[in-house]
């Protein structure tokens, strides 16, 4: 790493707020898991501000560790490619450098998968273009009132319903229905993803997220641009819908008297 360039002038964080007040909203609306996951990557390192850079990771941590970091801790991250990462294919996903070929003797050796088959999955593993970026910072989204640029995206851990209900307000907001796609290997190709423009992107994490990253069964990863972080938040706000959604039916309907839970517990004489 080299040292810190100067600071950039960076946004007076007394006076702007929005993105705080848009991560209060959002969480009040969906009640994510965790804090909010923004990034922005950038083409060299001295268009970092030095504040970033007092954030460099200095081990050799997967880009899913240092993701559920920010999400869980509410810490911000640099990442920077001159650092090796943790996992060959975050390190591919961001742009970094390339899945190297050692990988495919691994996948060999443990599944017995040709290098063709091998080929194939890493070729559909979403990336930026290659060196086109040297850095990534991770932070929650109220961090990036901070400084002066906007995030890239916005990543978050939800469950089903809280993940169904981005997706609703997304659609309802644009109009438009999404369209993502993902083989269930490298669950951190979500940031390649609204990096290059593919928004909302919706992943399950990946086995090596379960297995470094400590993820969960109900956790899923939503990721959207801020644009249509925006436009999600306002069609909550306009629909009234938050989570969990005020829509079950069968709170408002009797015990029925031949269901095995009814004759548990509903008394004869009730009848």
């Amino acid at each position: 790493m080299q040292d810190p360039p100067a600071a950039h002038g960076g946004a007076d964080s007394s006076t702007k707020t929005e993105l705080s007040d848009l991560q209060k909203r959002i969480n009040d609306l969906i009640k994510p898991k965790g804090h909010p996951i923004a990034f922005k990557m950038f083409h060299d390192e001295t268009d970092l501000d030095e504040r970033m850079i007092s954030h460099l990771v200095r081990t050799p941590l997967a880009l899913c560790q240092v993701m559920k970091l920010v999400n869980i801790y509410g810490i911000p991250k640099l990442m920077v490619k001159e650092n090796r990462q943790g996992c060959s294919m975050g390190e591919h996903s961001l742009g970094f450098s390339r899945i190297p070929n050692e990988l495919c003797a691994a996948w060999r050796l443990i599944f017995g998968m040709e290098p063709q088959d091998f080929e194939k999955i890493a070729k559909d593993i979403l990336s930026v273009p290659l060196g086109e970026y040297a850095a990534v910072f991770f932070a929650p989204l109220r961090s990036f009132d901070e400084f002066s640029a906007e995030p890239d995206g916005v990543i978050f851990n939800v469950n089903g319903t809280q993940a169904l209900l981005l997706l609703w307000a997304t659609y309802i907001g644009t109009m438009e229905k999404p369209v993502w796609s993902y083989n269930g290997n490298a669950s951190c190709e979500i940031v390649a993803a609204l990096k290059l423009g593919k928004s909302p992107w919706f992943v399950m994490p990946c086995l090596g997220a379960r297995s470094l990253a400590s993820t969960q069964d109900d956790e899923l990863w939503f990721g959207l641009s801020l644009k249509h972080l925006r436009l999600a938040e306002r069609s909550l706000a306009r629909f009234s819908m938050s989570y969990p959604p005020a829509v079950e039916q069968a709170l408002f309907v009797p015990p029925l008297s031949e269901h095995m839970i009814t004759k548990l517990i509903q008394a004869k004489e009730f009848k």
